[in-house]
């Protein structure tokens, strides 16, 4: 919810380009567009949003850096919505490290947002993903997006292999 009580969510489709919405539910308002997503700055949004300094930060399944309406479809976002500033993009996964978000962002509280993938990465089966605030201005921060390692992950939980050992992680509920 946000400081006026209205619930803040996103919706995979929908939209001017049936890329997914951003919406606000109020009890006197209903359902209200907040922001839309048209393939360059993400598509269908797939996660419960993340809250953290303000902000609302999430996931979209495609779009993003290499998005052209045909037949690259993008490999997913980051991104962060506010009322006034609407959604901005973050960081595009681009296949090394990472396509297909899946599962929901996890913050630790000191800046860093983890998650996982369902695809890319080094065997091109999903990763372990750290997006990380660089040192600059509060107002205009610059991202660095990168992997980890690979896992292959499902839903919420993940499932890490590090040679010939497995070890099963369970992130979220």
């Amino acid at each position: 919810m946000d400081a006026g009580g209205n619930l803040i969510g996103a919706t995979y489709v929908g939209g001017s380009d049936s890329h997914g919405t951003i919406f606000k539910y109020s009890a006197s308002k209903g359902p209200q567009t907040a922001g839309t997503f048209h393939g360059a700055n993400g598509s269908g949004p797939n996660s419960t949003l993340a809250y953290a300094d303000g902000y609302y930060y999430g996931l979209t399944t495609c779009g993003g850096t290499g998005y052209n309406g045909q037949w690259d479809r993008g490999s997913g976002t980051i991104f962060r919505y506010t009322a006034a500033g609407g959604i901005r993009t973050l960081a595009s996964f681009r296949s090394t490290n990472g396509a297909n978000p899946i599962g929901g962002l996890i913050t630790t509280g000191t800046g860093n947002f983890y998650g996982t993938t369902e695809m890319g990465g080094s065997y091109s089966d999903g990763t372990l993903f750290k997006l990380t605030r660089e040192a600059s201005t509060p107002e205009a921060p610059t991202w660095v997006l990168m992997a980890l390692g690979g896992v292959a992950a499902f839903g919420r939980g993940l499932h890490a292999q590090t040679g010939a050992r497995r070890k099963h992680t369970r992130m979220g509920s």
